[in-house]
């Protein structure tokens, strides 16, 4: 708006008081000074509304909210967006912080940048007490020219960190904002990448926290479909299909897109890798809802899980030949991850899993550091090759220097969609 500010910062909130006073004074502090602060508190029944209100009368840029019931975080994520009178929005959560410059480099990105719809910055992660855990690396193909890429990239089993920086008003009201289902940014990010090219920030000027009490941590990925009362209690008995909802929001924003015929029939073939990665989940939706039928629930479930054992052992079989063609029976095999069963009936190798104490699977490591400084005990102790199967991927994107570090010093003896493996025996010259 004319007389308004240049830039609004929507903060939905709900029982946040460990961390929203770090969040909002990160705001306020900004150098860059010319924004209004909404603060929508969706019926907090913790400190919540007293540090709010604390911060609106001690500053006129903060307009506070407070819902007289929780309406779940989705819509009140779309609300803070809809009372925004600025050119350019950004969301902020309550338990994250931004860096004083966050603001003012994100202004002048967007500013010198016309072509951008997106300004963001590099991310770290930081842990309950403001140490950092881990900086995330650059993600140039946000800013390719090619809808194509930039919607592979959107794609892609990461955190979205994107959708924390700045955006253009006028792009965001094309999208239909967020949707009341598990990982409801996923698509918001694939249409605003493919509606422009985002302009990422080399500095690490954003500090994603994470903590036990992280909303994703605890509702979207242990049971999706009880997770969709936390983004809305109007659906609560409702028969829902959380990936099934993805897929269609994705196709959704293929179709709303403006895009050549050819860039948009390249969209749909980037969307195949996809489905086949979440054939599984999809089932999955469709087991659970006929699950609900009176006298067929137990029998389905039962069914459904015997389906997915089959198709685990023989995935599992498939990388099992694959690894055997590469190794020998005196090799010791560190299998990364917890995603592995019955692995030594599989592989006839000796194996351990990584992490590893006492033989047994210790979990994911804490950051890069400590994974490398454990893959070196573990080599030294007589480990010869590490294996990263299919759902494990996600560490060598999660701990990029591991990553690198793997790539730098070792021999790569099998990559393929299913397994990437590495002979440790010893370190490349």
């Amino acid at each position: 708006m004319p007389d308004g500010p240049r830039v609004s910062i929507g903060l939905p909130v709900y029982d946040g008081q460990n961390f929203l006073e770090p969040a909002i004074r990160s705001l306020l502090d900004q150098t860059y000074r010319d924004f209004e602060l909404i603060i929508s508190d969706n019926a907090s029944t913790d400190r919540t509304p007293e540090i709010c209100r604390a911060h609106a009368e001690r500053d006129a840029r903060v307009r506070y909210s407070r819902n007289a019931t929780n309406i779940g975080a989705a819509p009140n994520y779309n609300r803070v967006f809809e009372q925004a009178r600025g050119r350019y929005f950004k969301w902020a959560a309550h338990d994250d912080v931004c860096r004083p410059d966050f603001l003012r480099r994100c202004v002048q990105a967007l500013e010198s940048d016309p072509g951008a719809v997106l300004a963001f910055t590099r991310t770290a992660t930081i842990d309950e007490r403001d140490q950092v855990i881990k900086e995330w690396e650059a993600r140039p193909a946000f800013a390719a020219g090619s809808p194509q890429q930039r919607f592979r990239e959107a794609l892609r089993p990461r955190e979205t960190h994107p959708i924390w920086g700045l955006m253009r008003v006028e792009v965001l009201r094309r999208t239909p904002l967020f949707g009341s289902y598990p990982g409801h940014d996923l698509p918001l990010l694939a249409e605003l990448a493919l509606l422009g090219r985002f302009h990422e920030i080399p500095e690490v000027l954003f500090l994603q926290r994470e903590h036990r009490g992280r909303s994703v941590r605890r509702y979207d990925f242990r049971n999706p479909h009880r997770a969709v009362v936390w983004y809305d209690p109007s659906k609560a008995g409702r028969l829902i299909f959380p990936r099934w909802r993805l897929l269609a929001e994705y196709a959704a924003a293929i179709r709303r897109a403006p895009l050549r015929a050819g860039e948009r029939l390249r969209c749909w073939r980037e969307l195949l890798p996809w489905l086949r990665g979440s054939a599984a989940a999809l089932l999955g939706d469709l087991i659970w809802a006929m699950g609900r039928i009176p006298g067929l629930g137990k029998p389905m479930r039962a069914g459904y899980r015997r389906v997915v054992h089959a198709l685990e052992q023989a995935r599992l079989r498939r990388v099992a030949r694959g690894i055997r063609a590469v190794t020998d029976d005196r090799d010791v095999v560190l299998l990364v991850g917890d995603c592995w069963f019955e692995s030594e009936k599989f592989l006839r190798r000796k194996t351990l899993p990584f992490l590893e104490r006492g033989g047994r699977y210790f979990g994911a490591p804490a950051d890069d550091e400590t994974a490398i400084r454990e893959l070196e005990r573990m080599r030294r102790e007589g480990a010869t090759h590490m294996v990263f199967a299919w759902p494990s991927f996600w560490w060598l994107d999660h701990y990029t220097k591991l990553g690198e570090y793997l790539r730098s010093h070792f021999h790569t003896v099998l990559e393929d969609r299913r397994v990437v493996a590495f002979e440790l025996h010893a370190p490349r010259s």
